[in-house]
This record gives structure tokens, C-alpha cells and sequence, in this order.
């Protein structure tokens, strides 16, 4: 991989009273708050280390500039589909900030001697910058590796150690940045361009939870319909309470007040080498029988991410009483990786990682 150290844009933390608040609204509020002097520069370029702690664990990565090249070689491979009009809202966000705020979250094979190097070098500095989020317990630390001998050390082992990564979050960031990139005839696309912010870290540290899905469709077909029509494909169990699947190819489904724990008949699991339940879920529930076409764009399916658990879900589903609610097993990450190695592409959504980073910390102007 093909670092670029860069010029951060970083928060005045003494100006901030609200983490939550400030960096809650940053993505939409940027150009006023670099108006308002929330923002500034750092003194020279860098190669920034980022440590998150949370209730669900610590991890530390790299934050820097990736060659667009890497991307368009296929050294930086995706895994999921995108949502078409997601990607026309980011676009809009790059061009009112004239920045990218967030980074796109590469997951990457450990190198043991990069992360000694990393908590070496944060024992030994204190940190640029301290966040904490009080209501999700959180605490975000920077330091900032500007050191010609240190950067060096840093692109080194990337470029002979890190010969591929893997998109894990962020893929409308990164299909937005590299569209942006390849219009040089827009007045924002400038040589920093050729670089797109991302953070590196390591899937022995990243957690894959599950992406679930909501679905607004007992418009069309009934709740009976729809569990009468998955028995010629699943076996199905009503269970006593909510709970989410304990093993791949296994799902459940919340329907009129009622949990049902459904298992994928075997027959329809011979189909690929990597076989996603995401896959299974589209062809048969959401188009064969729901009728939707395009993933990417009805708005009839909403999104909860894992971590949100139950109670998120359940909140989705009572929006109207035309929802059901699906739970998935997560995607292991040796799954992605086979996928992506393939060139294939799981759904969208298919995938929610931890950390989260969070907009603001680290800025690129574009």
C-alpha cells in the first residue's frame, strides 16, 4: 500500500463544550464550523495514529492518504454493493465541505512488528488530541508521526508488508472519492485529490456484527403469505422471545408481535462457494416473494445495524404496522476477504464493523 502523509484539518478541542453535539453534527455543519474557527491546520504533513476505546474494545490504526491508484489497481478491494442514492448524497457532502471529514475504515492481515511500533510510539508521546463521548463511553486519542525516520518506517512496511486491504466500512466514501478524482474538470479536483483519507486497521482487531434489515412491505403481501411461502424454503420455529441467530444460514423474523427462528433447507445452500445469507435473504424473501427488484434503491427496506440490538430493531419495526424485521448472522471475515479475493460483492449493508470513527477528528481538504 501506497501511504501519503497529509495536512490534517483537526477540531479546537478547547472551543468544543459537547463532543456528542460537535462531532454528532460535523458531517452536515462543516463549512460553518471552519468558518466559526473550530478548525485548523496542522503544522506539517503527517501520518496520524488513531486509538478508540469503547465498551466493545480498544483498537488502534493508522490514519494517512492512500494513492488513488491503490484503489483503481485492485490493492484496496470492496465487498459490498452500493446504494445508488447514498452515493448522489455523499457526493453532495464532499462538495459543500470541500473535504472529506471521515476515513474510509481498511481492514488488513496484522503485521505484528507495525503494531508494537504503534503502542511503542504511543507510550512514549503523549497525544495530540483527547475526545471523550460520555454517552457512549467512548474515548478517541491522535498522535500525530510527522518524523521524517518515523514516516518512512510507516510507508516501508506498508509497501512491503500490506500488499492488499479490504474495505470495511466506508464504501460510499470511497466510490464518491474515486468519481470525484477522475473529474479533473471540476474546480475542486486538485492534486491532493490523488490521495483519499483513510484508516488502517487490523482484522485481528475490527469486529464484524450483523447488518439487519426492516422491511414496509405487509402492504403488498400478508404476514401469513410471507411465512407460508418461506416454509417451501426454510424450516421455521415460532420462539418464546425475540433473540437474533446463533449460526450461520439461520435467521429470524419478527412479524406481528411474534419471533420465528427460520434455517435455510439444504438444498438451496449449494449454489456458491462462499454462500451469504444476505444472498439467500434477497432471492428468495425480499424479491422472490416481497417483490423487490433493486436493493440499492426501494425505499421500502431500512438498515439497523447489529450493535443496536433488539431494542433497535424493534423501535424500526414499530414505525408502522406494515414492518417485519429480519435478523442475520454476521459475516465472518474470512468470508469477506474470499469474496472480495473473488471479485464478487455481498448486498449491500451486509456488513457493520467496529470502531466506529467518528467525523471531524481528522480532516482532508479535497
Amino acid at each position: 500500500m501506497n501511504l501519503i502523509p497529509f495536512q490534517a484539518i483537526l477540531p479546537k478541542m478547547a472551543l468544543i463544550t459537547s463532543s456528542e453535539a460537535f462531532f454528532g453534527t460535523v458531517k452536515h455543519q462543516y463549512p460553518e464550523y471552519v468558518k466559526s474557527g473550530f478548525f485548523q491546520k496542522d503544522a506539517q504533513e503527517s501520518i496520524y495514529i488513531y486509538h478508540v476505546k469503547t465498551p466493545l474494545g480498544s483498537y488502534t490504526g493508522i490514519v494517512t492518504c492512500t494513492s488513488v491508484d491503490d484503489f483503481l489497481n485492485g490493492k484496496v478491494l470492496k465487498h459490498e454493493h452500493t446504494l445508488a442514492a447514498k452515493e448522489q448524497q455523499m457526493m453532495h457532502v464532499f462538495l459543500q465541505n470541500r473535504a472529506m471529514v471521515k476515513p474510509i475504515l481498511l481492514g488488513y492481515k496484522g503485521v505484528p512488528k507495525l503494531q508494537q511500533w504503534m503502542e511503542a510510539y504511543m507510550k512514549k508521546y503523549k497525544p495530540m488530541q483527547v475526545v471523550d463521548f460520555d454517552e457512549t463511553n467512548e474515548c478517541h486519542k491522535v498522535w500525530g508521526v510527522a518524523e521524517g525516520s518515523a514516516v518512512e518506517y510507516l510507508r516501508g512496511v506498508f509497501a512491503k508488508n500490506i500488499k492488499q486491504s479490504y474495505i470495511a466500512d466506508g464504501h460510499h466514501r470511497c466510490s464518491t472519492a474515486i468519481a470525484l478524482s477522475q473529474t479533473k474538470e471540476h474546480p475542486l479536483v486538485r492534486e491532493g485529490m490523488l490521495g483519499i483519507l483513510t484508516v488502517y486497521i487490523s482484522f485481528e482487531q475490527l469486529r464484524i456484527y450483523d447488518y439487519n434489515r426492516c422491511l414496509e412491505v405487509l402492504r403488498e403481501v400478508s404476514a401469513v403469505e410471507i411465512m407460508v411461502r418461506l416454509s417451501q424454503y426454510c424450516t421455521i420455529k415460532p420462539l418464546s422471545k425475540i433473540q437474533k441467530p446463533k449460526k450461520k444460514h439461520t435467521f429470524t423474523v419478527i412479524v406481528d408481535g411474534q419471533c420465528y427462528k427460520l434455517k435455510w433447507k439444504s438444498k438451496y445452500l449449494k449454489s456458491k462457494a462462499t454462500l451469504l445469507d444476505a444472498d439467500l435473504l434477497n432471492q428468495y424473501l425480499i424479491n422472490g416473494i416481497c417483490n423487490i427488484k433493486d436493493v440499492r434503491e426501494d425505499h421500502r427496506i431500512t438498515y439497523v445495524d447489529g450493535v443496536s440490538g433488539v431494542p433497535g430493531m424493534l423501535a424500526e419495526v414499530s414505525k408502522s404496522k406494515y414492518r417485519l424485521g429480519v435478523f442475520l448472522y454476521p459475516v465472518a471475515a474470512d468470508e469477506l476477504q474470499a469474496v472480495a479475493d473473488r471479485g464478487e460483492t455481498m448486498p449491500p449493508k451486509s456488513t457493520w464493523f467496529e470502531p466506529r470513527i467518528k467525523n471531524g477528528m481528522l480532516v482532508k481538504e479535497i
